[in-house]
């Protein structure tokens, strides 16, 4: 059986209706979508980005004279509990799969999330004003953060500890930039002719250490990844189009690979697909005709000169092809 996929509206990409990159929030529009596919969507879309969304974070640390996770030290203020806490609430970000960072300072001094920057230049800190600790006593302190890029949260009893130091101690690392996801569904949305359409809008905070416009395109990636791997269609078939026909013995790949020009059209659609950089005959038989009427000075006429060339080669337009092999 060969399913015609053009019987499932897909969406016209994403829309920005908002974005604070400085405060965290950023609201997008997705349509339009089938009737029950807003939901469907929108929540994938959010338990993604909750759990899914690499970051950065502060996974372990030692100070010396600090043996364990209750350990207290005359001169500094905080004891190891409370260290941790502080650590836990830095937003951070690495470009680096992981980095180590030393600061060392004499008291008395207050040691904040800024001296992480200050120490190591590839690790951007958010909230810079965080305290760390307080040096009260004329000690020295040597203090090594442990910082790398991760998913999801991880509890310090699964941190591992091998090669590290005799003092290292573990943190619960929250690595998602993504702090909170909310959504509606829209629905009787008009698209076309029709107006049973639905428009998922997503709302999302961040600790602005990712730019918000790179969210709702990586989790779809990671969504098309997941699914992607549960299709086991025999695809050593040749070409199949949506009718069901095996285009191996109707139009070669080499047809579909030869340049545009190879159909004769006259200057304006000619023109037009320059500007569009269609080149290729597959691009513009995937193509729908209401996706070419949109096209700016492609008129009706122009259109029906498109879809009588097609014809002579045995081709139409809307057609959905599957290569081999991909």
């Amino acid at each position: 059986m060969v399913m015609d996929w053009n019987l499932i509206q897909k969406p016209d990409g994403f829309k920005i209706e908002q974005n604070e990159q400085e405060t965290g929030y950023i609201k997008v529009s997705i349509e339009p979508l089938m009737r029950g596919y807003g939901n469907t969507v929108a929540n994938t879309l959010r338990r993604i980005l909750l759990s899914s969304i690499e970051g950065s974070a502060i996974y372990g640390f030692s100070i010396n004279e600090f043996e364990h996770s209750l350990a207290t030290r005359d001169g500094i203020y905080q004891d190891a509990t409370q260290i941790t806490l502080n650590l836990k609430a830095i937003r951070l970000s690495i470009l680096e799969r992981e980095v180590e960072v030393d600061i060392k300072r004499k008291g008395p001094v207050k040691i904040f999330a800024k001296d992480i920057e200050k120490e190591n230049s590839a690790v951007k800190v958010i909230n810079k004003d965080q305290l760390i600790l307080e040096v009260t006593g004329n000690v020295d302190v040597d203090l090594t953060l442990y910082i790398k890029r991760g998913v999801g949260y991880e509890l310090s009893d699964n941190i591992e500890t091998e090669g590290k130091p005799i003092n290292f101690i573990p943190v619960d690392a929250l690595y998602s930039p993504i702090t909170k996801v909310k959504y509606q569904i829209d629905e009787d949305i008009r698209y076309e002719t029709k107006r049973d359409y639905e428009r998922a809008v997503m709302e999302i905070w961040h600790d602005t250490s990712i730019d918000g416009e790179n969210f709702i395109p990586f989790a779809s990636k990671i969504a098309k990844d997941v699914f992607g791997a549960l299709v086991n269609f025999d695809e050593e078939v040749g070409i199949i189009d949506s009718r069901g026909t095996d285009l191996n013995r109707k139009a070669s790949e080499k047809l579909l690979d030869m340049s545009i020009d190879e159909l004769n059209l006259s200057k304006r659609p000619t023109n037009c697909f320059r500007e569009q950089n269609i080149k290729k005959i597959k691009q513009l038989v995937t193509m729908s005709r209401d996706e070419l009427i949109k096209m700016k000075n492609l008129g009706s006429k122009s259109l029906q000169e498109i879809e009588e060339k097609l014809k002579l080669k045995d081709l139409y337009l809307g057609m959905n092809i599957k290569k081999r092999g991909e």
